[in-house]
């Protein structure tokens, strides 16, 4: 065969190598996938059953959805919170099985589900069922999701309502210490005590409680509850759980 055709065949199988990225560089990173996490605060339901919903999901796909009492009932800051894991697919963020820890007479935990879409930091909208029949809920993302958590922006004393497992909801004072350390006293005399720490993603904090003094029979003192808490401006929301998801509290209140 001729040179000169040798060496332009040789250069062309160089020209298509280097086209195929043979020596290109390494081919672009594909986009992450779309991610739900963050703070999101909306309604559920409509009219007389309207609720104010704030829902936290974690980066490991750890939900909260934490609701007040209905618009045409008493005046309640927290009723219930429905408590789950979940999984992405797509814009699609599902949590099958959820636990509704609802505090409203007669007080429940019931099994259910949460189905939603999502547009990454902006929306959330979707259904979920529990101690009710399936209801629509909506939230609109918070950038206050993105803050950076440190102790001393968590620090501070919190008037509020907490929910406990068996007596529905009641007013309660929470103490947060530069340090972490939590104590707190609810209206009716239940004392718990606890710690906080920074959570690996996200303006959260996990959070462990212990019972004290006072509170109800099937919450014994020595028992411990494990959870997370976040802070949306000067609103702390904190939901914390026994082992077994069979006992709850969950705290909502203004600094």
């Amino acid at each position: 065969m001729d040179k000169t055709l040798l060496k332009l065949c040789a250069l062309a199988s160089v020209s298509v190598l280097a086209s195929c990225g043979g020596d290109g560089g390494a081919p672009p990173a594909p986009n992450p996938p779309a991610s739900p996490a963050g703070f999101y605060v909306g309604t559920m339901g409509a009219g007389p059953t309207l609720r104010d919903v704030s829902t936290l999901i974690l980066d490991n796909g750890r939900v909260y959805s934490l609701y007040s009492g209905p618009a045409g009932g008493p005046a309640t800051g927290i009723a219930g919170a429905v408590v789950g894991n979940g999984v992405t697919t797509g814009n699609t963020f599902t949590a099958s099985p959820t636990r509704d820890f609802n505090f409203e007479a007669p007080a429940s935990v019931t099994i259910g589900s949460l189905s939603a879409s999502f547009t990454p930091r902006s929306s959330i909208s979707g259904t979920v069922s529990g101690s009710v029949p399936s209801v629509a809920f909506t939230g609109t993302y918070s950038p206050a999701y993105e803050n950076a958590p440190s102790l001393a922006a968590l620090a501070g004393t919190y008037a509020g309502d907490v929910g406990i497992t068996g007596t529905g909801s009641e007013g309660a004072d929470v103490v947060v210490a530069p340090d972490g350390t939590v104590t707190a006293l609810s209206d009716n005399g239940c004392n718990l005590s606890g710690t906080t720490t920074l959570h690996a993603s996200g303006n959260v904090y996990d959070v462990t409680i212990t019972v004290g003094a006072g509170c109800i029979p099937s919450l014994p003192p020595g028992t411990v509850f494990t959870g997370h808490a976040y802070l949306n401006g000067n609103v702390l929301h904190s939901i914390v759980m026994n082992p077994g998801l069979t006992e709850g509290l969950i705290f909502s209140g203004t600094r």
